[in-house]
């Protein structure tokens, strides 16, 4: 077992046996939970902040705002893409309709030729035989 007894007449100089529990701040770990449980009690804003900690907040906020935009873009670029199917969809519909119209139109059209071929041909047949 290691004793050491040091005598310390400076208080800000901590005992050697402190040292382990001494940050790089200078303060003991309790001194330091108590620190932060004061700060957590207050408003963050209050108060002035170094400049490091506002270029943190500042980042924070850009970072949470880009998480936010890329969701939106994300949930945007499902609905274009929703948009687009729906749009392809009524076109392929449209494009289907106008086909079965002119086929119908064309049907119509050869059967009327058709007739009026067979009626020609028949006149024509009829006064050969006369």
């Amino acid at each position: 077992m290691k004793t050491t007894t040091v005598k310390n007449t400076d208080p800000q100089v901590p005992a050697q046996e402190d040292d382990e529990d001494v940050g790089r701040t200078g303060l003991q770990q309790t001194e330091l939970q108590s620190l932060k449980r004061q700060f957590d009690q207050g408003d963050p804003t209050a108060g002035l902040l170094s400049y490091t900690a506002k270029k943190r907040r500042s980042i924070d906020k850009y970072i949470d705002g880009a998480a936010e935009a890329d969701t939106k873009a994300s949930s945007d670029m499902m609905t274009m893409i929703f948009l687009m199917d729906e749009r392809s969809a009524k076109r392929e519909e449209s494009r289907i309709e106008r086909q079965e119209k002119y086929d119908r139109e064309r049907e119509e059209r050869d059967a009327r030729r058709e007739e009026l071929h067979l009626l020609l041909m028949g006149k024509m047949m009829g006064q050969h035989q006369k």
